[in-house]
């Protein structure tokens, strides 16, 4: 999804106007990591009058089994909004007791929505955002490569605050980059715009990107069989740190250690 689009939200407690500046942070974020190619705004709506209090929806933070999760809730805010209401994406903005989640509602009025307490931190925002807009999945990647993605555990401890883009595989399937050849003549300094280097090896898709910052300078390479659906993820295959000069080496001279340990299921 990418361009300008207006996203419900219906706000369950808090000044709304506080809301509205919380959420506008995760819009600038989203604004700068899609290069201006996702330009969120916000339709806030609330308090509402519900059939229960909420806190009677929220068992195990809002995923627990109906009647009493989020599911109910949020099919009774569209019935208290009315008719004339239709989305197929919600965001629902409550108490400290909910548990941030995405989630789907079936029946008459089937949409996406996602459940966040209004003390999220941004991590968790964008990260539950990234499941309701774009429906990324979760990775469970190991600590040193999860870190590097907003979808596996950039958005966790001290990442909340300062969360890690979404990785090279998800910024392409959005649009957001451009792609560069992985020839022997690319040099990692080629990458420095933001393009993400992509080549066939021995029946994988290979993809490269060049990660600078947090005080680190690495090239985080990504792999998936070239047989898959094109729905499968890549998943990362190395995470190699430079050094200043290793800039203008060669992108594929520093991956081919790791790409010749493709076959052997990575390092």
């Amino acid at each position: 999804m990418s361009g300008s689009f207006e996203l419900p939200a219906i706000v369950l407690s808090g000044d709304i106007r506080d809301v509205s500046d919380w959420l506008q942070s995760a819009s600038d974020w989203y604004a700068e990591i899609s290069r201006g190619q996702c330009r969120l705004s916000w339709q806030l709506m609330g308090p509402l009058t519900l059939p229960k209090p909420t806190a009677w929806y929220a068992a195990g933070g809002g995923m627990g089994p109906l009647p009493r999760n989020s599911q109910a809730l949020v099919a009774d805010a569209i019935e208290a909004l009315g008719p004339s209401f239709r989305a197929s994406r919600l965001l629902v903005v409550g108490e400290k007791i909910w548990l941030p989640h995405a989630w789907h509602l079936p029946g008459t009025h089937p949409c996406r929505y996602a459940v966040l307490s209004g003390h999220a931190n941004l991590g968790t925002v964008v990260h539950e955002l990234g499941h309701l807009l774009f429906e990324w999945p979760d990775f469970q990647w190991p600590w040193r490569w999860g870190r590097e993605c907003l979808m596996a555990l950039g958005a966790t401890g001290e990442l909340g605050a300062d969360p890690s883009p979404p990785s090279a595989p998800l910024l392409l399937r959005q649009g957001w980059r451009e792609t560069a050849p992985m020839t022997r003549a690319l040099k990692v300094q080629d990458l420095a715009g933001g393009d993400i280097a992509t080549m066939d090896w021995d029946h994988w898709q290979v993809l490269a990107e060049w990660r600078r910052d947090r005080g680190a300078s690495r090239l985080m390479m990504y792999a998936r069989p070239a047989d898959s659906p094109h729905s499968t993820p890549h998943h990362p295959k190395a995470r190699v740190l430079l050094s200043e000069d290793e800039a203008q080496h060669s992108v594929l001279g520093l991956l081919a250690p790791h790409l010749r340990r493709l076959g052997g299921g990575g390092d």
